[in-house]
C-alpha cells in the first residue's frame, strides 16, 4: 500500500503566515483516492506535523505546493526526506515557476538533490498519472522518467525532458470534493480559514499576475449542486472562532449564478451564524452584478467589494495589458455600497512601467474622492510565471527596472531536521519614470494611508473634506507633512524608513549571506526584522500612539479649515467623535468604562449613510455616551485567542478586521 504525504505548507514562526485551508492538495488527494482507495494519503498544513509524520513513517511519495510564500520551506522538507529516505519520490506543484524552459531547467538543476518531478498547471490529473507510473515502475525513479510522465517537468540525463501537456479538464465535478469526502476534516482546527472554489480560469491578461497566463484563460465551473453542498458542509463543521469564508475564484461575480451563491451564503449565515465575513476577489467589469450581490448580502454578510485599478495612467495600463473598470462604473458601485452600508477596496502598485510618484499620488487621491474604503498599495513584485517577468527577460533593460530582494514578511522558519528556510521576493524599486528616491517617499505615504485612511479609521475627516469641496490633494499633502514631522511619530518613521532600506538586498546571494549569519537569523526569528513593515508599524501606531495620531489629523484639518467659521461646528464634532471612539478602545477593562459629550451633529448616522452632514444636524445638542458592548469585547478577544496578544499578533489581526470594528459604540442618552 502506497504512503503519500501532500502538503500546502505555511511558515508559523511569528504567526500562521498563510491561514487558508489546504484546498489545493485536498483536491489532488480526493481525486487520487478514487483510483487508489487503499493508499495511505495524508495532508499537512503545518511543517512541524509533517516532520513528525516523516519521523514516524517515511512516505513512498511526498508532494508540496509551490507559492511565493512557501517555496523554500517545501524544498527544505524535501531535502530532509531525501536525506532519511533517498528512495522517496519527491514532487512539487503550483504556479510559482517560470514557463520558460531554460528557467525551468535551472530550477530543477538547482534542486536536483531533493526534487524529482514538478507537476505543471492543474495538479489533479498530472499527479494521478505520475502515481500510475510510480505503481507500474515500482517506484523506480529512472524508469518513471523513461516512461515520460505527462504534465510533469523533470530532468532526464541532466537536461529538461520534453514536456507533454495535459489538457485542462472542463468537467470540474469529475474531481471529488475534498470537503464532502471528509478529506479536509482535520483542518477545522479553530485557526485556519475555510476556502471554496466555484470556478477556474481568468479571461484577463494582466502582465503582473500568475492568472494572466494564456493557459488559464478558459473558464471552467463547478456545478451549483456541489457548491451548495460544500457550503452546507463547511458551515456544519467550522470552528467557533472562525467567522470568515474565502472564495478563491479570480473573479467572483463574473457569472449570473454568483447571485445564487450569495443567497445561499446569506441563508447559511441566518441558520448557523456562519459566515459573517466573505473574502473574495470580485470581478472588475461586472459592476451591476456586484451591486446585486452587495444588496443580497446587505448587513448580514460583510464582503468588501474589490475595485482594483493598479494604476490610473493609460500609459501604464497599456504596458501591463490591463483595462480598468470605468470611473463611472466605479462611482455607481460605490453609491450602491454606501446605500447598503457595505465596503469597497482597491489596489495600486507602485513602480509599474510608466508610473511616477506624482501619478501614483494622484491615483490615490482619485480613489479617495470615489469614497473607496480601503486602498492597498503594493510594490511591484516580479513573480515567476508572469508575462511581465518574461517580457523583461525577452527585452532586458526596456523599462530600466532597478531590482532588489527581500525576505517575504513572516515567511521564514528554523525547523528541527529540516533546518532554516526563508522566502525571497524580487521587487522593483525604480524604473525609467520612477526615481529611486521616490521609493522611500512612497513607502511613508503608504504607511500614512494604511493608518489614516484604510479600515475607516478616520473616515469622517476625509468625507468632510470632500463634502465641503475642499482640496483633498492639499489635505493629503499637509497630513503627510504633519505625520512626518510630529516629534513622537517621527521616531517611529525613522525606524520604519531604516527598516525599509535595510530589508533590501542587491541580489539573492547577498540576502542569503546576510541571513546565514546566526545573529541576523536570530533577529529574524524573534520578529525584530523581516516582518511586513507597513502592517508592523500600522499595528504599533494603533497600539501605542493613538493620541498622537489624533493630534496630527486634528492639527491638519484645523489648518485646512482655518477661517471657515461656517464649518467649525462640524469639525469640532468630527474630532470629538474620534477622540471618544478611540479612548481606551483596547483597554482590558474597556467594558467597564464609558465617556460622553454633547454633539450638534449625528455623526454615526452620517458616517454610515448617504446624507450630507448638514442633513444630520440636531435641532438641539444631544448627549452621547461611548462604551464597549459585550459583542465588541468578544470580537477582539476571539482574535486574541486565535493569533495571540503580542505586537505581531495585533498587526495580523488588523489584516482580518478593520480598526472601525474596534471603536467604542455611541449611545444617545435619550
Amino acid at each position: 500500500m502506497l504512503t503519500i504525504y501532500l502538503a500546502d505548507l505555511t511558515h508559523t514562526t511569528i504567526v500562521t503566515s498563510n491561514d487558508g485551508f489546504p484546498l489545493n492538495v485536498g483536491l489532488v488527494s480526493a481525486y487520487f483516492k478514487v483510483f487508489y482507495p487503499e493508499a495511505d494519503v495524508r495532508l499537512f498544513k503545518y511543517p512541524d506535523k509533517l516532520l513528525q509524520a516523516i519521523k514516524e513513517k517515511t512516505p513512498d511519495v511526498i508532494g508540496v505546493s509551490n507559492y511565493p510564500w512557501n517555496t523554500n520551506l517545501g524544498l527544505s522538507i524535501l531535502r530532509y526526506v531525501k536525506k532519511v529516505s533517498p528512495q522517496t519520490i519527491t514532487v512539487m506543484g503550483g504556479p510559482n515557476i517560470s514557463y520558460i524552459p531554460k528557467d525551468q531547467e535551472d530550477f530543477l538543476t538547482q534542486n536536483s538533490d531533493c526534487l524529482d518531478f514538478y507537476v505543471l498547471y492543474e495538479g489533479e490529473q498530472g499527479f494521478k498519472q505520475l502515481i500510475d507510473l510510480v505503481v507500474e515502475k515500482k517506484s523506480d525513479i529512472l524508469a518513471i522518467k523513461q516512461a515520460s510522465p505527462k504534465g510533469c517537468l523533470y530532468l532526464k540525463n541532466g537536461e529538461l525532458a520534453r514536456f507533454e501537456m495535459i489538457e485542462r479538464n472542463s468537467n470540474l465535478d469529475s474531481y471529488p470534493s475534498p470537503y464532502l469526502s471528509g478529506t479536509l476534516d482535520g483542518f477545522f482546527d479553530n485557526k485556519l480559514s475555510p476556502m471554496i472554489e466555484t470556478h477556474r480560469g481568468c479571461p484577463y491578461t494582466c502582465a503582473y499576475c500568475h492568472e494572466g497566463h494564456l493557459s488559464y484563460s478558459k473558464i471552467n465551473q463547478f456545478s451549483m449542486e456541489r457548491i451548495m453542498k460544500e457550503l452546507d458542509y463547511i458551515a456544519s463543521h467550522v470552528s467557533k472562532n472562525v467567522s470568515n469564508l474565502h472564495i478563491t475564484d479570480p473573479n467572483f461575480g463574473l457569472f449570473s449564478r454568483d447571485t445564487e451563491i450569495a443567497k445561499a451564503i446569506v441563508r447559511l449565515s441566518e441558520e448557523t451564524g456562519y459566515p459573517k465575513i466573505v473574502f473574495a476577489t470580485t470581478a472588475k467589469n461586472n459592476h451591476e452584478r456586484l451591486i446585486q450581490i452587495l444588496r443580497i448580502f446587505g448587513s448580514k454578510i460583510l464582503m468588501p467589494l474589490w475595485m482594483s485599478v493598479q494604476s490610473m495612467s493609460e500609459v501604464v495600463l497599456r504596458y501591463i495589458r490591463r483595462q480598468n473598470i470605468s470611473l463611472d462604473s466605479m462611482y455607481q458601485v460605490q453609491e450602491a455600497v454606501r446605500e447598503e452600508h457595505g465596503t469597497t477596496k482597491s489596489e495600486l502598485i507602485m513602480c509599474l512601467p510608466g508610473e511616477t510618484y506624482e501619478t501614483h499620488l494622484q491615483a490615490l487621491v482619485e480613489l479617495m474622492k470615489l469614497n473607496i474604503d480601503q486602498i492597498i498599495c503594493y510594490q511591484l513584485m516580479f513573480l515567476n510565471g508572469t508575462q511581465m517577468k518574461q517580457d523583461e527577460l525577452d527585452n532586458p533593460g526596456q523599462h530600466g527596472y532597478v531590482k532588489k530582494y527581500r525576505v517575504l514578511p513572516n515567511d521564514f522558519s528554523d525547523l528541527p531536521e529540516a533546518g532554516r528556510s526563508l522566502e525571497i521576493e524580487e521587487i522593483i524599486v525604480a524604473n525609467n519614470t520612477w526615481k529611486i528616491e521616490d521609493y522611500g517617499r512612497a513607502r511613508i505615504m503608504h504607511l500614512m494611508v494604511m493608518i489614516y485612511y484604510n479600515a475607516m479609521s478616520f473616515k469622517g475627516y476625509f468625507r468632510l473634506i470632500i463634502e465641503e469641496k475642499m482640496d483633498l490633494y492639499d489635505f493629503i499633502t499637509k497630513l503627510l507633512k504633519n505625520f512626518s514631522e510630529h516629534k513622537k511619530i517621527s521616531y517611529l518613521l525613522d525606524e520604519f524608513s531604516y527598516g525599509t532600506q535595510k530589508e533590501l538586498f542587491d541580489s539573492k546571494e547577498d540576502l542569503i549571506n546576510f541571513y546565514t549569519d546566526d545573529n541576523n537569523f536570530k533577529l529574524l526569528i524573534e520578529g525584530k526584522i523581516g516582518s511586513n513593515l507597513i502592517h508592523k508599524y500600522q499595528g504599533l501606531a494603533f497600539l501605542k500612539h493613538i493620541d498622537d495620531l489624533l493630534d496630527i489629523i486634528d492639527k491638519t484639518i484645523l489648518e485646512i479649515t482655518v477661517g471657515k467659521q461656517d464649518i467649525s461646528e462640524k469639525v469640532k464634532d468630527v474630532m470629538q467623535f474620534y477622540r471618544l471612539s478611540y479612548k481606551g478602545y483596547l483597554d482590558p477593562m474597556r467594558q467597564e468604562t464609558q465617556d460622553g459629550a454633547s454633539f450638534n451633529y449625528d455623526i454615526p448616522r452620517w458616517l454610515i449613510g448617504n446624507e450630507n452632514l448638514d442633513n444630520c444636524h440636531f435641532k438641539e445638542s444631544r448627549r452621547v455616551i461611548f462604551s464597549t458592548p459585550a459583542e465588541k469585547f468578544k470580537l477582539l478577544e476571539d482574535y486574541y485567542e486565535r493569533y495571540g496578544r503580542g505586537e505581531s499578533a495585533f498587526s495580523k489581526i488588523l489584516t482580518k478586521l478593520w480598526v472601525r470594528d474596534l471603536f467604542r459604540v455611541p449611545r444617545y442618552l435619550d
